[in-house]
């Protein structure tokens, strides 16, 4: 396929409906003078059908075409890609609302390819909204997508008008807002019968080759606009509007639609749940890490400390713990330039041995001549025994003692 952005110097053909310049109906020569490149708008899409090359292309328009109706067009198909999406991440919804936001206030004339793009695009908002489990902003897009006389464009394009009436009259009826309600539905119905008395006042020269093009849409005005009239009658019956208006439409798409919507709106909530539960994770996880840091600093730089100071002052250092806990302290001080005279053991077994080439002594003998004025590093997994057994001693923490917190070794400090 050849690259449709290079196609900008190219005059327009009108290939994939030939026959639709009738009015009321589509007609893309009419806009010509409305865009950069035609051929890029009105057939995006059509050829293409891997939704990523899709994407990359209405991108590329939006990147080269700022502030023109060919970036709405671009913005039309990325929404329509994530409104047929099963389960369309609730950030790109996000994201697209964000982005068409700032697109239509640079939309604001009123040609006619302007107001075809800004009722699309206002369209697409509110269901993507509805979505995104944001029914303010799905009601306010609806109304002034409603609010738009689609007519000047096209009958086709009340499509969108209509069926925002509709949504944003069933929005207002479920938050309790009856008169918002029949206003919109009553608007619903005013445009289909200003579609219809457009059409009646179109001439065709029934000779002429038709295509089935528009059909389709002018049945879904009637669908949808018979659904903002049977609105209008439920909401006769007072509290009970809901249940009439489903016995009014059995078969018609309000249920589905709505459903649809809020199993939606509640995969919006679970995703936005689920976002908000990582960040609040990483906050925490960070948090602990940051504690972890200073603590491991405070560590290391107390156990510095005490090991240049009994140096300084020749006191003997004793490691309480011959095993492999007691091994690691060892393994540190000496890496701190200090030395240790002993291990201190709670096992009788390994009293008169020697480990790591230090004799190892009962718990008792800190209290002899010898040993009595030993700092004492706590390396064992029963530091906590260890501790209170030394303060009975009569021994200071800091001053006396320290508990070597190994948990904290090898923890990066700042």
């Amino acid at each position: 396929m050849k690259d449709p952005l290079s196609a900008t110097a190219a005059t327009y053909q009108e290939r994939l409906y030939p026959h639709t310049a009738f009015p009321g109906g589509p007609n893309p020569p009419r806009y010509l003078g409305s865009f950069e490149n035609p051929s890029s708008v009105f057939n995006m899409g059509a050829p293409v059908t891997r939704g990523t090359l899709l994407e990359q292309f209405c991108r590329d328009v939006i990147r080269e075409s700022a502030n023109s109706p060919d970036v709405a067009g671009a913005y039309c198909v990325l929404g329509y890609q994530l409104l047929e999406a099963p389960r369309p991440d609730s950030y790109f919804i996000r994201v697209w609302l964000s982005e068409v936001d700032a697109c239509l206030r640079a939309q604001l004339d009123d040609e006619p390819a302007t107001v075809q793009w800004r009722v699309s695009l206002l369209f697409l908002a509110g269901r993507l909204a509805m979505r995104h489990a944001n029914n303010a902003l799905a009601l306010r897009s609806f109304q002034a997508c409603m609010s738009e006389d689609a007519t000047r464009v096209s009958s086709l394009l009340a499509t969108k008008t209509i069926e925002a009436a509709y949504w944003a009259g069933l929005l207002c009826a479920r938050n309790g807002d009856r008169d918002a309600a029949r206003e919109s539905w009553s608007r619903g119905v005013a445009i289909a019968k200003s579609c219809i008395r457009v059409e009646a006042e179109s001439p065709r020269d029934l000779s002429e080759p038709m295509e089935l093009f528009g059909f389709s849409e002018f049945s879904h005005v009637f669908d949808v606009a018979g659904r903002c009239a049977a609105g209008l009658a439920a909401l006769a019956e007072g509290p009970r509007w809901e249940q009439r208006l489903s016995a009014l439409l059995p078969q018609s798409s309000i249920a589905v639609g709505w459903s649809s919507a809020v199993k939606e709106s509640r995969w919006a909530l679970e995703d936005e749940r689920s976002r908000a539960r990582e960040a609040m994770f990483a906050i925490q996880w960070q948090r602990d890490r940051q504690l972890l840091e200073v603590k491991a600093s405070t560590n290391d730089a107390l156990l510095r400390q005490i090991v240049h100071r009994c140096h300084a002052t020749e006191r003997s250092v004793v490691v309480w713990g011959s095993g492999a806990a007691g091994r690691q302290v060892l393994n540190l001080v000496l890496d701190l330039g200090g030395t240790i005279d002993a291990f201190v053991d709670s096992n009788p077994a390994t009293h008169g041995t020697s480990a790591a080439g230090r004799p190892v002594i009962a718990p008792r003998m800190l209290a002899s001549p010898e040993w009595l004025d030993s700092f004492v590093l706590i390396g064992s997994m029963f530091a906590s025994e260890i501790e209170s057994n030394l303060l009975q001693l009569g021994l200071r923490r800091h001053d006396d003692f320290m508990r070597v917190d190994l948990d904290l070794v090898g923890i990066p400090t700042r």
